[in-house]
């Protein structure tokens, strides 16, 4: 349809626009928009609830970097319960620099998978009476993400995501979270920081397992990080 075309055409023209703007030097940081300058690389870990999770990133120019993440969950959603494992691949790419903040899109692709989910939303829904083993792909949509240095130590991060996870086990599930994130990283002493950040958002569930479904998910977690 041409009112189709013209959206994605203005969109592209949008995305290029802010790629292709100059972009003032920020600190570099593991959390938020910037990136590590080349060649630079980080690592954090970080305990909290529903999971523990580590990671490290490497800087590949003065706009993106790369890293990795593996995290061990002890619960789904909103409910604690089971035990579960995700491993993510991360990309950071900086866009935007407005006033104080920089900008950047961050996608995170990576498997999921989770034992004893009976509590799982269209479980619950479907009324089931037996746990289940979850497996899910996370397609990487990328989140949008934004940060800016409160003070020369001090980090504020938030974003925005809604990731698109695609479970194929117990059955074919869409779920669509919508996920406000909340984060700092305060630089402690020469190379260390701390890290205290929280997630809240609503799940949508597509057909599947029995039924369509919601529920909400949330995060928090503290750690130190390396750079």
């Amino acid at each position: 349809m041409p009112s189709t075309r013209l959206f994605l055409i203005g969109l592209c023209l949008l995305v290029g626009t802010l790629a292709g703007q100059p972009v003032a030097l920020a600190e570099p940081a593991l959390l938020g928009a910037t990136p590590l300058d080349q060649g630079q690389w980080g690592a954090w870990g970080a305990l909290g609830a529903p999971d523990i999770e580590g990671g490290a990133r490497f800087g590949l120019s003065s706009v993106g970097d790369v890293g990795a993440r593996l995290r061990l969950s002890g619960g789904t959603g909103a409910t604690m319960g089971g035990f579960g494992v995700g491993v993510a691949a991360l990309g950071r790419l900086r866009v935007a620099r407005i006033a104080d903040w920089d900008v950047a899109l961050v996608a995170e692709p990576g498997l999921f998978t989770h034992s004893s989910a009976q509590h799982w939303a269209p479980l619950v829904k479907a009324k089931a009476d037996k746990a289940t083993n979850l497996f899910a792909f996370d397609l990487g949509v990328p989140a949008l993400q934004a940060s800016t240095w409160l003070t020369p130590s001090l980090l504020l991060a938030v974003g925005l995501a809604a990731p698109l996870r695609i479970y194929v086990l117990p059955g074919a599930t869409l779920e669509v979270p919508i996920v406000l994130q909340v984060g700092t990283e305060a630089k402690v002493s020469g190379h260390w920081s701390a890290l205290a950040a929280g997630e809240v958002g609503a799940n949508f569930y597509g057909p599947g397992a029995g039924a369509a479904a919601g529920d909400w998910s949330w995060r928090l977690r503290l750690g130190l990080a390396w750079r």
